[in-house]
């Protein structure tokens, strides 16, 4: 546990100056004896030895440091140049890597056990250079977020400037979906002291109700746009909310193409009529497909609004409410969330839908600052005013004060080098291949590579075996397989050839059941099925990608008559 020294009140300040003791250790130099020079001076002699000795290099009374003064501001200025790439320190993390530079440097730290430094010196070591170090709380960044593209970037700035030249911060609006989730979040209480699990009675679910939240760049607010999920919308869901707030339900709960153009329609729209004035008007979000539908092109030629989507992997650098207002939003949430628990609702198991419209109405009200959030929002993205220049250092970590003269320029881009190249990892995890095995039989990894009765067979392929889709019925469907196998490398075959698939024999004569037999080997071999002998072939690596023959539609299948003799 971290001790906490309390300080000593009635000791006595020295009685001579750091002007005596400096003239003091000059009479000693000059050969008088220490203890006549410290009844002279009223200097204690253990003080004038010590440093007459060397063994105090200060005045300051302290206890011997163990790590230099330029080794600590090396690990500070590392600390600090890692924070910025993402690569933080926390507090167990600094004591190990403390450990290993002593560890290394073959040094023995007398204060630590085995060289580890306890949790109070790495906090006093946090506070000895408060300037520089600090400690907050962080949020976790996918590695393609934090690899975000300089050019894309680069290149949105530059179409952006000259897009929005000239044009009103009220005619600039950043639309963007979230969700508000029945689950206020954990919280520090009280407890005793010795607890090991500490708990809170209080009912909560995974369920959550999505809503599109919109502001210009004047910090006009838009109306929010609130999806349930549901089949049917009841008028218990409407009640009792703020005013102008529509409500749609979708069957997944999140916004589709129906959900977008509605919006679009109802309270973009309205909004950008209200405007006074007849500059370009224009509307900044993530590019998700269901942005874009032939209703959404219609309104916007008619309406003249123009789409600007922010770069992929980007909205936490580019989107304003996702940095500046969301955070402050589900703060005010779990605190309206809280109290509506811990009072109407504490009986509800769930958040029912005929109380969302009151606590979204109470969230509102909690947010007056939300005009300021979005002016704030708009201008720390850089995008009114366009600021490029803010974003860049922010994904060049040159906002690391210099960060040049802090450490090496091979170790800055060796860091940089691993966030773009963890961003697009060459040895991810492809979609598994479907292993065929009798039903109640095991397999394992030596079968799974030599057993011939372990067969890889695509879903599709196998839907198409087992009879096929209406006219397909009993044809022959060809589908594309990609081949990736040595034995197919030497040979005519190409790797985009088509394979005959036999769909399956109408529904009348289950005589054969026809199908497609991709196994591990090579050797082609007969198969007894049903009396009757076919010949199926054992074809190495070979693999059928899921995306492309699960979505294969009806009409890609080239058909044709085959007979028994196939």
């Amino acid at each position: 546990m971290v001790r906490h020294y309390t300080p000593i009140i009635d000791r006595q300040p020295r009685s001579y100056t750091d002007d005596d003791l400096h003239h003091a250790l000059q009479l000693i130099t000059e050969g008088q004896p220490i203890t006549r020079v410290a009844a002279m001076m009223k200097i204690p002699r253990r003080t004038l030895r010590n440093h007459a000795s060397g063994e105090r290099k200060t005045t300051i009374a302290s206890r011997k440091r163990i790590l230099l003064p330029e080794e600590e501001t090396i690990i500070v200025q590392h600390a600090a140049v890692l924070g910025h790439f993402g690569y933080v320190f926390d507090v167990y993390e600094l004591r190990l890597f403390v450990k290993s530079f002593l560890d290394k440097a073959q040094r023995n730290a007398p204060q630590f056990k085995d060289n580890m430094p306890g949790e109070e010196w790495a906090l006093s070591f946090i506070k000895r250079h408060s300037d520089v170090l600090s400690t907050h709380v962080c949020q976790n960044i996918s590695w393609k977020r934090a690899a975000v593209g300089v050019e894309a970037v680069e290149k949105f700035f530059t179409n952006l400037s000259t897009n929005l030249q000239g044009v009103p911060p009220q005619n600039i609006v950043n639309y963007d979906e979230t969700n508000l989730t029945d689950d206020p979040k954990s919280k520090t209480m009280l407890f005793r002291k010795s607890i090991k699990h500490p708990e809170k009675v209080m009912n909560t679910s995974k369920s959550s109700v999505s809503i599109m939240f919109a502001c210009s760049a004047a910090g006009n607010q838009l109306p929010p746009y609130v999806v349930y999920k549901a089949e049917q919308l009841m008028d218990t869901w409407v009640r009792g909310g703020p005013l102008m707030v529509r409500y749609n339900r979708t069957h997944s709960g999140w916004f589709d193409a129906h959900c977008f153009s509605d919006w679009l329609t109802k309270i973009a729209v309205q909004y950008f009529q209200s405007l006074d004035n007849d500059a370009p008007k224009f509307l900044i979000g993530d590019n998700l497909a269901s942005h874009m539908s032939a209703t959404t092109e219609g309104v916007r030629t008619e309406m003249n609004i123009n789409f600007i989507f922010l770069p992929p992997n980007s909205t936490h650098l580019l989107q304003p409410l996702d940095v500046a207002m969301y955070g402050p939003m589900k703060k005010a949430w779990r605190k309206v969330l809280t109290e509506w628990k811990e009072g109407p609702g504490k009986y509800y198991t769930a958040l029912p839908k005929q109380w969302f419209p009151s606590l979204l109405f109470q969230l509102l009200d909690e947010m007056d600052n939300r005009d300021e959030l979005a002016v704030a929002g708009f201008r720390a993205t850089g995008i009114y005013p366009i600021d490029k220049d803010h974003i860049m250092r922010k994904i060049t970590n040159e906002n690391v004060k210099s960060a040049h003269d802090l450490v090496s320029p091979l170790v800055l881009e060796h860091l940089r080098q691993i966030k773009e190249s963890a961003a697009n990892n060459p040895n991810a995890t492809r979609c598994g291949k479907c292993v065929q095995v009798e039903l109640g039989k095991s397999i394992s990894l030596q079968e799974l590579g030599a057993n011939t009765s372990a067969t890889f067979v695509s879903r599709s392929v196998k839907r198409c075996a087992a009879g096929g889709r209406g006219e397909h019925r009993g044809k022959v469907a060809k589908i594309p397989v990609p081949v990736d196998s040595p034995s197919f490398s030497d040979s005519d075959e190409n790797a985009d050839d088509t394979y005959e698939v036999p769909v399956g024999e109408d529904s009348s004569d289950n005589s054969i059941d026809w199908g497609l037999e991709v196994s591990v080997g090579g050797n082609k071999h007969e198969q007894e099925s049903d009396g009757d002998t076919s010949d199926t072939w054992n074809i190495e690596e070979v693999y059928v990608e899921k995306h492309e023959v699960e979505e294969l539609p009806e009409d890609d299948f080239e058909v044709g008559d085959y007979g028994n003799d196939w």
